[in-house]
């Protein structure tokens, strides 16, 4: 493996991390690691995104489903 780097983190971050990579099947250092290559990878927004394409939509598709939603939560 590479280098070391320590990190100084308040005791609620690190309990956040430890939780977030055990619902992962990772290992706080798995976890951190892939985070921080994810963060300084050169990818492109779409690339980046792609897990999440075409996961949010209307609950119905039809021809005016924008007009619904921005009647629905326009701000007067």
């Amino acid at each position: 493996m590479g280098a070391t780097i320590t990190v100084r983190a308040s005791a609620e971050l690190r309990e956040a991390l430890e939780a977030h990579a055990a619902s992962l099947g990772k290992t706080l250092s798995e976890f951190v690691r892939d985070t921080l290559e994810d963060a300084v990878s050169e990818r492109s927004i779409g690339d980046r995104a792609a897990h999440v394409a075409g996961k949010l939509a209307p609950a119905e598709w039809h021809d005016d489903w924008h007009r619904e939603l921005r009647e629905r939560n326009w701000r007067s």
